[in-house]
């Protein structure tokens, strides 16, 4: 068979696979169809705020309780019981205090840090964390206290595959010793991951140990006032924004 020949039943049997498609699925065919098509995807793409922005619409999240319009005071404790440990609790319990101020919009007078509670109590010379909270939050002059105990520290060590970890136990008790939250018995435990960040070294535990605390307290902060989850990816394009700044611009 020749070549000529050849090429023209190919293109033959391809008019005939596309006039059954065509059959199967006539909008080829439409050019009505074709437009109504365009503007419902443009419609959709409009309504999810896909047009003209980064393509990403994230959702907010309720706050799962309030905290009392007083003031209160943030207090963290160290259960782990290994090095570093009670720092990265203090850290978390800044973290707290910083986000329920910057993100959750509360007065800087009405979120007391654990060092007014330290101020406080330093002329007793009794900085121990081992009586009640209700007595606790009276003590730094506080109408509740919002306590977090560090139960979990798992920082990464050389090339693990382990994610490190920080898990703590919440609740919020009045100064006469009611709980607020959570109601019922038990604690509201959260739980936080460090993903790979190219500016914390798998070896650097005190760095990660830093971020984890930080991560772990804007969680808590977090249940307090009503914020907004991010769309999936953009943390992804927030973060290559933040490399590429650390960086001086650089790709």
């Amino acid at each position: 068979m020749s070549l000529g020949l050849r090429r023209a039943l190919w293109l033959r049997a391809g008019d005939a696979r596309r006039r059954i498609a065509a059959e199967r699925w006539p909008l080829g065919r439409s050019p009505l169809l074709r437009v109504l098509l365009v503007v419902a995807v443009s419609a959709g793409a409009a309504s999810m705020g896909c047009v003209g922005g980064s393509g990403l619409s994230g959702r907010d999240v309720p706050a799962e309780a309030e905290l009392p319009t007083g003031p209160v005071l943030v207090l963290a404790e160290d259960a782990t019981m290994r090095p570093g440990g009670e720092a990265a609790a203090r850290q978390a319990a800044t973290a707290v205090v910083y986000h329920l101020i910057h993100d959750g919009g509360r007065s800087p007078a009405s979120v007391l840090g654990q060092e007014t509670l330290d101020q406080r109590r330093a002329a007793s010379g009794d900085a121990s964390l081992q009586e009640p909270l209700d007595v606790l939050a009276e003590a730094a002059g506080a109408e509740a206290i919002l306590y977090l105990r560090l139960a979990e520290l798992s920082p990464r060590s050389g090339t693990g595959l382990m994610h490190p970890t920080a898990a703590a136990a919440v609740r919020v008790v009045d100064a006469d010793g009611r709980r607020l939250f959570p109601a019922g018995e038990g604690e509201r435990w959260i739980r936080t991951d460090l993903l790979t960040r190219p500016d914390v070294a798998d070896t650097d535990r005190s760095a990660q140990e830093r971020v984890l605390a930080d991560a772990l307290g804007r969680r808590v902060a977090r249940l307090f006032f009503r914020w907004r989850r991010p769309a999936p990816g953009e943390r992804v394009l927030a973060e290559r924004e933040r490399v590429r700044a650390a960086r001086g611009g650089a790709p």
